[in-house]
Protein backbone atom coordinates (compact mmCIF):
# COMPACT_ATOMS: atom_id res chain seq x y z
CA UNK A 1 0.00 0.00 0.00
CA UNK A 2 1.47 3.42 -1.17
CA UNK A 3 0.35 6.61 0.05
CA UNK A 4 1.15 10.36 -1.20
CA UNK A 5 0.91 13.23 0.33
CA UNK A 6 -0.05 16.48 -1.33
CA UNK A 7 0.69 20.11 0.13
CA UNK A 8 -1.61 22.17 0.15
CA UNK A 9 -0.87 25.61 -0.71
CA UNK A 10 -2.90 28.62 -2.01
CA UNK A 11 -1.46 30.64 -4.59
CA UNK A 12 -1.32 34.27 -4.73
CA UNK A 13 -3.18 36.32 -7.47
CA UNK A 14 -0.73 39.24 -8.25
CA UNK A 15 2.40 40.47 -6.00
CA UNK A 16 1.91 43.71 -7.24
CA UNK A 17 -1.67 43.64 -5.96
CA UNK A 18 -0.30 42.73 -2.00
CA UNK A 19 2.27 45.50 -2.54
CA UNK A 20 -0.79 47.74 -3.17
CA UNK A 21 -2.68 46.98 -0.41
CA UNK A 22 0.43 46.64 1.94
CA UNK A 23 0.97 50.56 0.87
CA UNK A 24 -2.19 51.76 1.65
CA UNK A 25 -2.78 49.74 4.56
CA UNK A 26 0.77 51.52 5.53
CA UNK A 27 2.10 47.78 6.90
CA UNK A 28 5.77 47.03 6.51
CA UNK A 29 7.29 43.26 5.92
CA UNK A 30 8.16 43.26 9.10
CA UNK A 31 5.03 44.38 10.87
CA UNK A 32 2.65 42.08 8.47
CA UNK A 33 4.89 39.02 9.36
CA UNK A 34 4.41 39.58 12.86
CA UNK A 35 0.55 40.13 12.72
CA UNK A 36 0.10 36.79 10.66
CA UNK A 37 2.72 34.94 12.10
CA UNK A 38 4.79 34.24 9.37
CA UNK A 39 8.97 35.20 8.56
CA UNK A 40 9.49 38.67 7.15
CA UNK A 41 11.86 36.39 3.97
CA UNK A 42 8.23 34.96 3.68
CA UNK A 43 6.45 38.74 3.40
CA UNK A 44 8.79 39.67 1.37
CA UNK A 45 9.35 36.80 -1.47
CA UNK A 46 5.35 37.15 -1.85
CA UNK A 47 5.72 40.47 -2.03
CA UNK A 48 8.11 40.70 -4.86
CA UNK A 49 7.32 38.16 -6.69
CA UNK A 50 9.71 35.36 -5.78
CA UNK A 51 7.30 33.93 -4.13
CA UNK A 52 3.95 32.50 -5.35
CA UNK A 53 2.65 30.37 -2.50
CA UNK A 54 2.12 29.48 0.72
CA UNK A 55 0.52 27.37 3.36
CA UNK A 56 -3.51 27.44 3.23
CA UNK A 57 -4.12 29.76 6.62
CA UNK A 58 -1.53 32.12 5.83
CA UNK A 59 -3.26 33.71 2.65
CA UNK A 60 -6.24 34.32 4.42
CA UNK A 61 -4.61 35.76 7.38
CA UNK A 62 -2.85 38.09 5.44
CA UNK A 63 -5.76 39.07 3.60
CA UNK A 64 -7.79 39.90 6.72
CA UNK A 65 -5.23 41.71 8.51
CA UNK A 66 -4.79 44.11 4.92
CA UNK A 67 -8.72 44.39 5.62
CA UNK A 68 -8.97 42.64 1.83
CA UNK A 69 -11.79 40.89 0.52
CA UNK A 70 -11.31 37.18 1.47
CA UNK A 71 -10.12 35.38 -1.61
CA UNK A 72 -9.01 38.74 -3.71
CA UNK A 73 -5.49 37.97 -2.70
CA UNK A 74 -5.03 34.16 -2.77
CA UNK A 75 -6.96 31.26 -4.40
CA UNK A 76 -6.33 27.60 -4.32
CA UNK A 77 -4.17 25.89 -5.97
Amino acid sequence: MTTSHRRLLVKLISHQVLDQYMVFREESNRSLAEKVGVSVSVIAHLRRGARTYCKPAVGPKIEKVLNAPPGSLFWPK
